[in-house]
């Protein structure tokens, strides 16, 4: 695993956030409510060597090497998913 660092997401990131949580089943929206009653800050960890800018690129992925080994994806359908390293 590579060395990461701390990105703060601002107002982008919890944009993103509550905009996935905008699902309308009733975990999201606990989970919503949950996110805009709480004090923080949306951040990420990214590899020390990447730049800020792809802490920003929310449906890319593919920041950390391991997670880009596919043979061990689940079909399901639609998609695929998969276990990652974080």
């Amino acid at each position: 695993m590579r060395d990461t660092r701390r990105v703060s997401l601002g107002q982008t990131g919890l944009d993103f956030v509550l905009e996935h949580l905008s699902a309308g089943n009733v975990l999201s929206d606990e989970l919503r409510l949950h996110v805009l009653a709480t004090p923080g800050e949306a951040w990420t960890c990214i590899p020390t060597d990447a730049p800020d800018e792809t802490a920003f690129a929310f449906e890319a992925g593919g920041l950390l090497p391991e997670n880009l080994d596919f043979s061990r994806a689940t079909d399901i359908g639609d998609g695929f998913i998969l276990p990652v390293a974080s």
